[in-house]
């Protein structure tokens, strides 16, 4: 580690002990994440970006899930994208969303990728996180997105873990180097990544 990536560490590690523990903070959990329903995760990894989480994707999630029993897995998904249109799945107008929802469910099912412990299992896999980048409107934060919905340690870097970051005076704006510095600061204070992301994201948009 270079002195400079130990001296944002350090401050990171400062800054979240300022945070305080989770408990203090309301009950937040991601929409999809006691669903055993691929097309509700899929849905919830795409949805999430540049919205208010609980007006926009959180509902949309839900019913995916009550409304769509039969779109458990990445191909019956599929088939009711192809069928129904993406539109009335996502209940959206327009946008890259609708997009990427078909792309990616289309990327996954090549993939063989047809439950969400499959995905878990394969997202662990070498080169396989990183290549879902090559899908239409899927970056950095929608990979680590996933990886949360099935349980595995990672941080959703957005623009509320940008401005904790920045308030910290950690002057690092690449994803992939946020993410590596808050995991590292988590560590010294005994939390896992998925702990570091929550408590960071509850905190700031509490704020506001």
């Amino acid at each position: 580690m270079s002195v400079d990536e130990s001296r944002d560490v350090e401050r990171l590690v400062v800054s979240l002990r300022a945070l305080g523990g989770l408990e203090r903070l309301p009950q937040w959990g991601r929409a999809s994440a006691d669903y055993d329903h691929m097309g509700a995760k899929l849905a919830d990894a795409v949805l999430q970006s540049g919205v208010n989480y609980e007006v926009f994707v959180r509902p949309r999630v839900d019913q995916i899930a009550a409304g769509l029993p039969t779109a458990r897995t990445t191909g019956e998904f599929l088939e009711l994208l192809h069928r129904d249109g993406p539109e009335k799945i996502l209940n959206l107008k327009s946008g890259r969303k609708l997009r990427t929802i078909v792309e990616l469910t289309t990327f996954l099912a090549d993939k063989g990728v047809q439950t969400t412990s499959e995905l878990r299992t394969w997202l662990q896999a070498g080169g396989n996180a990183s290549s879902l980048r090559s899908v239409h409107g899927v970056g950095p934060k929608t990979v680590s997105f996933l990886k949360l919905l099935v349980g595995l340690d990672a941080i959703a870097v957005d623009r509320q873990i940008l401005r904790f970051i920045k308030e910290a005076g950690v002057d690092v704006t690449d994803p992939d180097l946020v993410e590596a510095i808050l995991i590292k600061a988590g560590e010294q204070i005994g939390l896992s990544g998925t702990d570091v992301d929550q408590l960071v994201w509850r905190s700031m948009a509490s704020r506001t």
